[in-house]
């Protein structure tokens, strides 16, 4: 390859641009010295990709190049039992593992490394019953811990993880849905084992749960949405785990789902509620300023924040809740 343009003298081009003739996949015209992104003969992979190694994925696209277009959408070139058609349209769906973990009716389920071993263990909620631990052995398999947590005062709606000490694992902050009971507080010694703060918050009926550093402090602050007859509120963190009401009283106490997210493009923590779909503003201290731009009542039992029109902004998908209340997307403006 005396000229070093990737292609053997032999095989250069001389008459015909159509020619492959070093066997690459690539026709000639496109070969490496047209770049490495280039795409000259239509296939869907790049021709620095070309099929040189049957098993390489160059483009990322979850299937071997080997496998790609050109083969059709019929064979089964990974040699998985799935026809490459199908392959990607499976990707993500769920089977039933088939565990049973416990059989009363649970409130709300969070995950996290609880115990630090690098997996995802879960955090469930009862209205009634103890709240529990489920530890996850690296393969999906649930144990329960056998703690029972806030045992005769628990009628828990929500709860958040969320490293509320500063030591470095994950605390639960659990609301309470009735206005006989309090919030709690739970520590983690660093292995999954919770300890009741001590700390009663609240005593409202709440129904969900966020943390996120509202007051830009550098640590994890709680928005509490509050069931009828109590406004939202906002609890600061000390820094060291211990909250206090910072007494503000949000909105017109008919709150069932909340998310946090910088919805203005500010740089701080606001929030969105279910209730006529009030927006807080934050001002960057965690002072809140309630508005309504949507004036539509979402009804939904959840809200999810996220740029789903890739736009650079928070817009938000809220959960129907039944007839006449159907999910929705929201788009942000900025």
């Amino acid at each position: 390859d005396c000229d070093l343009n990737g292609i053997p003298d032999a095989c250069d081009i001389v008459s015909d641009t159509s020619l492959d003739c070093d066997n690459n996949g690539a026709i000639d015209s496109c070969d490496i010295a047209a770049g490495l992104i280039e795409d000259c003969d239509f296939n869907g992979v790049p021709d620095s990709c070309e099929i040189a190694d049957p098993t390489v994925d160059c483009d990322g696209n979850g299937q071997i190049d080997a496998c790609e277009l050109a083969n059709g959408t019929a064979n089964d070139c990974n040699g998985n039992g799935i026809t490459d058609a199908c392959d990607i349209a499976n990707a993500g769906r769920f089977e039933d593992s088939g565990q049973v973990l416990e059989g009363l009716s649970c409130e709300f389920i969070a995950l996290g490394d609880l115990d630090g071993d690098g997996d995802l263990d879960a955090f469930l909620t009862f209205y009634g019953p103890s709240d529990r631990v489920f530890f996850n052995d690296g393969n999906g398999v649930y144990t329960d811990s056998g703690q029972e947590l806030g045992e005769g005062y628990t009628a828990s709606r929500a709860v958040a993880l969320g490293d509320l000490d500063g030591d470095g694992d994950l605390d639960a902050y659990v609301v309470s849905g009735s206005v006989a009971y309090p919030d709690r507080v739970f520590w983690n010694d660093g292995m999954g084992n919770y300890t009741d703060s001590g700390q009663a918050l609240g005593f409202v009926g709440s129904a969900d749960i966020n943390l996120g550093d509202l007051d830009r402090d550098g640590d994890l602050d709680a928005f509490v949405a509050n069931i009828p007859g109590d406004p939202d509120r906002v609890f600061l963190n000390d820094g060291t785990g211990g909250f206090t009401d910072s007494g503000q009283e949000l909105g017109s106490g008919n709150s069932i789902a909340c998310a946090l997210g910088d919805l203005d493009g500010d740089g701080d923590q606001d929030v969105i509620v279910n209730q006529n779909t009030y927006i807080y503003f934050n001002d960057g201290t965690g002072i809140f300023e309630v508005t309504d731009p949507l004036g539509l009542s979402l009804g939904g039992h959840a809200h999810s924040l996220g740029d789903v029109d890739s736009d650079g902004d928070l817009d938000l998908f809220s959960a129907g809740n039944g007839p006449g209340l159907p999910s929705r997307v929201y788009l942000n403006d900025g």
